[in-house]
């Protein structure tokens, strides 16, 4: 938007209603005030207020009307125009973007003022309207921005010194100057803060998130979010403004998502940062995963399995060839389970190479390569380029589509031991997914030596675990009779300054094991169906995520309410019998461990029956009024 067409202020007033002609003219008759802007004395006679006069401005104008003491700043824009003509005009820079230099005015009628400010900036500008004394406050604010954040950082001490590390090639000509114009030395100090508490607190995920009156930082902790700092909004821009400097990201374009990376180093150990900035209506939202390259995974033993289930992994991924999946939600501990099985099996003797997105840990006696879109280095193009090295153990990050995992089976085929995750929920439903993928169902019962799936479930805090009494309704959810919830003692988190007062200190892993045995391949390669597979493998040893979590809960490692949490959401599993408590699948008609008949059926094709029919619609059998069909024969009801 350009310069708005001159018309005088006075005359702005009277057309939108907000003075009379009388008290206009009595205003520029007085005497008082003279040598001051015409909004000023009007304010000053008490005839309006600034917010009547930027209401009117905006409407008879058409221009935004902005509120500066909400308003994201960027700091880049400010160091656009001197603080001395910021002063002078009741001027102050906003933001930088295809329009030019948005600027809020407390006249946007002055010409002059728009001359100068084009004139020092170097931009042509976008008007909004504000009243004076929030510029002014503005002005006070983000010109002096080290003396104002001075004070909202007081309180805010880094627990240990942040230092970026640049990567060659990644500083630009104007990098340093960009840094010294739009960053000050508190604002440092506070993305420090944010970066080293959340490291401190061996958070996953930052969120960076504006909201309309302020700016929150949350950290995952434990796979829930906790918040922990909140901030005036005006400062939203500066942090922002930070954070993309350090991954290098085009501070000017606010309107599109962007993602960078950056690389820290804090009390000797080399942190990686993930960034992603996505615009929404409140401004731009920051999400920041932390990746530890140098930490050391872990062991199989230190997953969590039970013994069997210890065995049964260790000899899936001890076979020379084969593809062995690891299922779960991201966040789940995918990736870690599959570095515990390349620690268990690496040697001398072996040669294993890594494809990922990103790379999460640095792994001695591996080879790893890092995804890179931009370079056309993706899974599919670099799978083909692995195998012409000779491995004997490939890990892919995941399988994501179709291509991906044809290469995967491929490569196991042709005599390696293929590693990788998939996003599903369950290792039954993976076999589903990837027949939805397009892989032909012999060829899936032909490569896979097994299935994992797996959750995380928080760990009671052992400094304030105490014995826990839940619900009966609780109980039976996840499986538990009154009788044998009286023979265990449940336990739960009263919360403390260890846990943060959530009652939960760490996670540890809750997992389903699906081995292909013969009998099972089988029936995968018949195209047989998820529940004949389930059931199968349950008669074999199968045990579900949900009597795991069952396990861990009688245990006392975690609490009935986590079980819920984190299984809740899994009921392709089926139900719980109403009578036993049993697991029931959601296919069956009747209870398998009690005989409580689940639906009504017909005697003659067992078709499901409404109870209410009186005549099957299947095959056309009358149901004589009383009569329920049940167990092949019409009988009366009991």
């Amino acid at each position: 938007m350009g310069k708005p067409v001159r018309k005088q202020l006075g005359a702005i007033l009277i057309d939108a209603g907000v003075v009379t002609e009388a008290e206009l003219k009595r205003v520029l008759d007085s005497a008082e005030g003279n040598g001051k802007r015409l909004g000023e004395r009007l304010v000053d006679a008490n005839v309006c207020t600034e917010k009547h006069i930027a209401s009117a401005l905006s409407s008879q104008l058409g221009l935004n009307q902005i509120d500066l003491r909400r308003a994201a700043i960027d700091p880049e824009a400010v160091s656009r125009i001197p603080e001395e003509l910021a002063r002078k005009h009741l001027v102050m820079p906003v933001s930088i973007g295809r329009q030019g230099l948005a600027v809020a005015m407390a006249d946007p009628l002055n010409l002059l003022a728009m001359d100068d400010a084009e004139f020092a900036s170097g931009f042509k500008l976008s008007p909004c309207v504000s009243t004076s004394s929030d510029i002014l406050w503005a002005i006070e604010k983000h010109y002096q921005l080290t003396e104002s954040m001075d004070a909202i950082v007081a309180d805010l001490s880094a627990k240990a010194t942040i230092e970026q590390v640049h990567e060659p090639g990644q500083e630009t000509p104007d990098g340093q100057d960009l840094e010294k114009r739009s960053q000050a030395a508190p604002i440092i100090r506070m993305v420090n803060t944010i970066l080293s508490t959340a490291i401190s607190q061996n958070a996953s995920d930052i969120h960076i998130e504006p909201m309309p009156e302020h700016l929150i930082v949350r950290n995952r902790i434990d796979g829930q979010l906790r918040q922990q700092l909140e901030m005036p909004k005006w400062v939203q821009g500066a942090v922002i403004s930070r954070i993309k400097n350090m991954a290098h990201i085009d501070i000017a374009d606010k309107n599109t998502p962007q993602q960078g990376r950056i690389r820290i180093r804090m009390a000797k150990h080399t942190f990686d940062l993930r960034i992603s900035i996505l615009p929404t209506s409140r401004g731009e939202k920051v999400v920041i995963r932390l990746l530890y390259p140098k930490s050391s995974p872990a062991t199989v033993e230190q997953l969590g399995f039970e013994e069997k289930d210890t065995r049964r992994f260790i000899s899936w991924v001890s076979r020379p060839q084969g593809l062995v999946l690891v299922a779960g939600p991201a966040g789940s501990g995918t990736t870690t389970t599959l570095y515990a099985a390349l620690t268990q099996i690496r040697s001398i003797t072996r040669n294993i190479t890594t494809i990922e997105d990103p790379i999460e840990y640095e792994l001695d006696g591996t080879y790893q390569v890092e995804v890179n879109e931009n370079t056309g280095r993706t899974f599919t193009s670099t799978i083909p380029a692995i195998l012409h090295q000779d491995p004997d153990v490939v890990m892919v990050g995941e399988l994501r589509d179709l291509e991906t995992a044809t290469l995967a089976m491929q490569a196991a085929f042709s005599g390696r031991l293929v590693l990788s995750t998939v996003r599903t929920k369950s290792s039954v439903a993976t076999i589903t997914w990837l027949k939805n993928l397009g892989i032909p169902a012999h060829v899936i019962a032909s490569a896979v030596n097994g299935i994992l799936a797996q959750r995380l479930v928080r760990v009671i805090c052992p400094h304030c675990k105490s014995p826990d009494t839940p619900a009966e309704e609780d109980l039976w959810r996840i499986g538990f009779t009154k009788q044998q919830a009286a023979q265990l003692t449940f336990y739960r988190g009263t919360g403390c300054e260890k846990c943060g007062q959530t009652g939960y200190l760490g996670r540890i892993g809750v997992y389903e094991l699906l081995t292909m045995s013969p009998r099972l391949k089988q029936l995968v390669a018949e195209d047989a169906t998820e529940a004949t597979v389930r059931q199968v493998a349950t008669a074999e040893g199968f045990t579900t995520l949900i009597h795991a979590g069952i396990a861990k809960v009688s245990a006392g490692v975690t609490s009935v309410a986590e079980l819920i949490r984190v299984t809740q959401m899994d009921e392709h599993y089926g139900a719980m019998c109403p009578q036993c408590n049993q697991l029931i699948g959601p296919e069956f008609i009747a209870c398998p461990h009690c005989g409580l008949r689940l639906l009504q059926t017909c005697g003659t094709c067992r078709g499901v029956m409404d109870p209410g029919w009186r005549f099957c619609p299947f095959c056309a059998s009358q149901i004589a009024e009383g009569m329920n069909l049940v167990d092949g024969k019409q009988a009366k009801a009991s």
